[in-house]
């Protein structure tokens, strides 16, 4: 699933999936049939080739990725000056858990909330009712979600098909 936290709407065909994870295109066509029979990928037939997709709306498919998106987003916030982690740790920890999730993008903070009180501070509040516009807004391969990895997620998934 890591393969699809990169960008929303990726479609991958069975043979570039199986190259991008290095197994077998065997393994890669079993494995990718029993996802898109419990309903956790959407597939597409084109051609000879089947494109599929993220499955957004299946709860499983959102765990998958908020498991993928917090062992990636780890190893990413550790790569993030020392100084911007420390101050983003802070923010949190200030907030207590009064937000949805958390992310950086190019080391701005966005903290999506269900409503959009008037918090002061160098990071940015955005509407849960904004998610939609936000995530087009910005190339996902530059978000690092921070905290909130399944809200994040179901976020997605009811903004996106």
């Amino acid at each position: 699933f890591g393969l699809f936290c990169r960008l929303l709407q990726r479609e991958l065909t069975i043979n570039q999936i199986a190259k991008e994870t290095g197994k077998s295109y065997s393994f890669t066509n079993k494995a990718v049939k029993s996802l898109i029979q419990q309903g956790l990928l959407h597939a597409k037939p084109v051609g000879h080739s089947i494109l599929c997709k993220a499955n957004y709306q299946h709860p499983a498919a959102r765990q998958y990725l908020a498991l993928s998106s917090a062992l990636m987003h780890q190893q990413r916030f550790a790569a993030v000056r020392e100084g911007k982690r420390s101050h983003v740790s802070t923010i949190l920890s200030v907030l207590k858990h009064d937000f949805l999730c958390a992310v950086l993008v190019k080391e701005q903070l966005f903290i999506i909330r269900k409503d959009e009180p008037a918090l002061g501070g160098d990071f940015h509040i955005i509407q849960s009712l904004h998610f939609k516009d936000f995530i087009r807004q910005h190339n996902l391969e530059d978000v690092i979600v921070v905290a909130g990895y399944e809200k994040f997620w179901e976020l997605v998934g009811e903004n996106f098909e």
